[in-house]
């Protein structure tokens, strides 16, 4: 006897699905029915799932299609079940009542199941080919509790993540301090864009407040502070005096093409992020690029949020997560990485310590001296030199070259006490390296950084008058007295002059 007779499950089974006596005009066909059923099964599970992860919105179902395939585990999979089951499904239909007709199930008694079915029917292709009023803006409601600073407010976004939005966790995952963002509302609004690409700038002026608020509400923004005309001494130095003290996220916009960077800042490092990306072009290549293009006078440097407390290695994890999320939520444009990352409070291992010991070795040192002391210039490499110098054109630098190298090293650069009280005034970097004693290096690293330390003993000389006159501090004043001298390990006795690090008896000033 045959195993599925034998077996009391497989019996049992045996006895509904192969030896069950049917009616003798049954056959194959008449599976198509068990099939529908399977398939509307699977798409309701994979539906499910994809629900999970997919937008409607008309900015972002691509985006989201892309996500599902790409970062979704097995993703790709269950949406091309999907897909493909719906395909199956009406194939499936077509075969059913192809099969009704054929055998005259739409006769009596069977009309009132063949009419069901036709309904059935005629409603799958009206779902099938029914849209849906989609606009883009939306508005979420956002309750952000933190103890004693909760606070209820209305955030529109556009050009917005929405699946990241949807998945922030509920107990504050994504947010500092333990933050928690709950999305009360979904409601649509249909709103007027307006673009102005005007490069006319009037900063702080009623006539222009407009155009920004309509910027901000295209970019569905709502910065704390914003500062425009960053090509003027005095926008810098309102930057500098607004934002002392504080950290928190901030936004770099181009008016012209309304792209933006997004970046966080530690205490008091507002300013240091502001001059690199946009004075000294060492941050961000795109932003550096675009800056070139368009100039410093068409982007606008904003506060997006200050974080509450002073930043530090225990919650500088928490300004991470924040910056994590608005990188997430607005996907900038000129952001080469959209996952917030810091160095902060990193330590180096003995083990890596050791490892960079290791490269710079007196036997490396050494083997480096010899290789250049017995470098040597071939002849033809020479004359290569020469011939180039001697046909040098006397106009070789032009006047507007000569002029750029003129304004870069004739800088005018102020001296403020920590309470921003005016102290002096320097022509030009060199004649301020100078003064103070130090190197230009020591004096472009304190301007990226924007502050200096000076020694003591120089505060009677930095005057005005006397900088004019051409003084020069007394030798007498550049070394400490036996009583405050300070030594380095190997017993040496520094010089006094600028420096970058806080030592005793020097005073931090603020450099611009």
């Amino acid at each position: 006897m045959a195993l599925r007779k034998r077996d009391v499950f497989l019996g049992l089974v045996n006895s509904y699905v192969v030896d069950s006596p049917q009616p003798s005009n049954l056959n194959y066909w008449w599976n198509y029915g068990s099939l529908l059923a399977l398939c509307l099964v699977i798409q309701i599970l994979t539906g499910v799932f994809l629900a999970m992860h997919y937008s409607s919105n008309i900015e972002l179902a691509f985006l989201s299609v892309e996500h599902i395939m790409r970062d979704v585990n097995y993703g790709w999979w269950i949406r091309y079940c999907h897909a493909n089951g719906a395909s199956f499904f009406f194939i499936f239909v077509y075969i059913h009542m192809a099969r009704g007709l054929y055998y005259g199930s739409y006769r009596a008694p069977r009309a009132m199941v063949w009419y069901i079915g036709v309904i059935i029917f005629l409603l799958m292709i009206i779902t099938g080919f029914l849209g849906y009023k989609n606009n883009i803006v939306t508005t979420y409601t956002i309750n952000k509790n933190n103890g004693p600073r909760s606070y209820k407010k209305d955030i529109k976004y556009n050009n917005i993540n929405k699946l990241y939005l949807n998945n922030i966790p509920a107990n504050g995952g994504g947010s500092p301090s333990g933050n928690t963002y709950k999305y009360i509302n979904y409601i649509n609004h249909n709103i007027k864009h307006y673009r102005n690409y005007s490069t006319y700038n009037n900063n702080y002026k009623d006539n222009n407040k407009l155009y920004y608020d309509n910027l901000f509400k295209e970019l569905n923004i709502s910065p704390i502070y914003y500062f425009d005309n960053l090509d003027k001494v005095e926008t810098k130095e309102l930057i500098l005096n607004k934002l002392r003290e504080l950290g928190g996220i901030y936004i770099i916009i181009n008016k012209i093409n309304k792209n933006f960077y997004i970046g966080s800042a530690i205490t008091n490092k507002f300013y240091s992020r502001f001059y690199r990306h946009l004075i000294s072009l060492t941050g961000n290549k795109p932003l550096k690029a675009s800056v070139k293009k368009y100039g410093l006078n068409n982007f606008i440097f904003g506060i997006l949020e200050v974080f509450p407390e002073v930043i530090n290695k225990e919650n500088n994890r928490e300004l991470i997560k924040l910056e994590d999320t608005y990188l997430k939520t607005y996907l900038p444009n000129y952001n080469i990485l959209l996952e917030a990352g810091s160095s902060f409070g990193y330590k180096h291992s003995e083990e890596s310590k050791l490892r960079m010991k290791l490269n710079y070795s007196k036997e490396r040192k050494e083997l480096i001296r010899e290789l250049q002391k017995n470098r040597k210039w071939s002849e033809y490499s020479k004359n290569k030199l020469r011939e180039i110098a001697f046909n040098r054109s006397d106009n070789y630098w032009s006047k507007e070259g000569l002029d750029r190298i003129s304004n870069i090293n004739s800088h005018n650069i102020k001296l403020f006490d920590i309470n921003n009280n005016y102290i002096c005034n320097f022509k030009n970097i060199v004649q301020t390296s100078n003064y103070l004693k130090c190197s230009t290096k020591t004096i472009q690293r304190s301007l990226s950084l924007g502050y200096i330390y000076i020694p003591d003993s120089f505060k009677i000389y930095l005057k005005d008058e006397l900088i004019n006159n051409n003084f020069n501090i007394p030798l007498s004043e550049l070394y400490l007295n036996d009583s405050i001298k300070y030594k380095y390990n190997n017993n040496k006795v520094i010089k006094l002059k600028g420096r970058l690090r806080k030592l005793e008896n020097f005073t931090k000033y603020i450099i611009i």
